[in-house]
C-alpha cells in the first residue's frame, strides 16, 4: 500500500475548529474533497487543507509509477495541538498574567 503524505506544521489555527471539518473530510474520495473544500464557511482552514491535500498528491504521484484515479484514492488527515504561543498581559497587582 502506498500513502502520499504530507505535513503541514506551525499552522496558526484551531484545533477546536479543524477536528469537526476533517471530521466530515475524513474517508471521502479525494476528488469528493476537492469540490467541498472552496464551499466551506472556515475559508482559511480550506486553504491550508487544500495546500496540503495538494502536496499529499504530489508525493503519491512520485512514489507510483502508475497513480490510481482521484476518485479511487481516499482523503485521510489527523490534527494535532501545536506550540502555545507565550503572551502576556499586566495582572492582579502588576503581575505578569499569561492570555
Amino acid at each position: 500500500m502506498v500513502v502520499g503524505v504530507s505535513r503541514l506544521r506551525f499552522r496558526r489555527t484551531s484545533v477546536k475548529k479543524a477536528k469537526p471539518l476533517l471530521d466530515q473530510l475524513r474517508g471521502k474520495t479525494v476528488s469528493e474533497v476537492k469540490t467541498v473544500l472552496p464551499y466551506l464557511r472556515k475559508r482559511k482552514l480550506a486553504e491550508i487543507l487544500e495546500k496540503g491535500l495538494k502536496a499529499a498528491l504530489a508525493s503519491y504521484r512520485q512514489k507510483v509509477e502508475e497513480p490510481l484515479p482521484e476518485d479511487e484514492l481516499v482523503f485521510f488527515a489527523k490534527v494535532d495541538k501545536g506550540p502555545i504561543m507565550k503572551r502576556y498581559r499586566a495582572g492582579w497587582r502588576g503581575r505578569p498574567m499569561m492570555i
